[in-house]
């Protein structure tokens, strides 16, 4: 339909068809991209669910701060106690 819609815009002495509706195509999907790109920020995130393990984040913690006993990396996560 664009190539349609800019017929008009075609001049034979700056570029071949083929290559005009190349570019046309070109411009069209990087249009397509940036809307669905846009539409990806604006989604909304409210119904996903977006938990951790705190057992996962727990183990990691303690490898890689090993000084840090499990008493005070409960303290980094209010309410997560050491059951999992």
């Amino acid at each position: 339909m664009a190539v349609w819609d800019n017929i008009d815009t075609f001049c034979p002495e700056k570029n071949s068809f083929k290559n005009w509706v190349a570019a046309i195509a070109k411009y069209k999907s990087i249009d397509y991209k940036r809307r669905y790109l846009k539409l990806l920020e604006q989604e909304n995130i409210e119904g996903l669910n977006l938990a951790s393990s705190w057992s996962g984040e727990k183990a990691i913690m303690e490898k890689v701060i090993p000084r840090v006993n499990s008493n005070s990396i409960s303290g980094y996560y209010p309410g997560k106690d050491d059951s999992g």
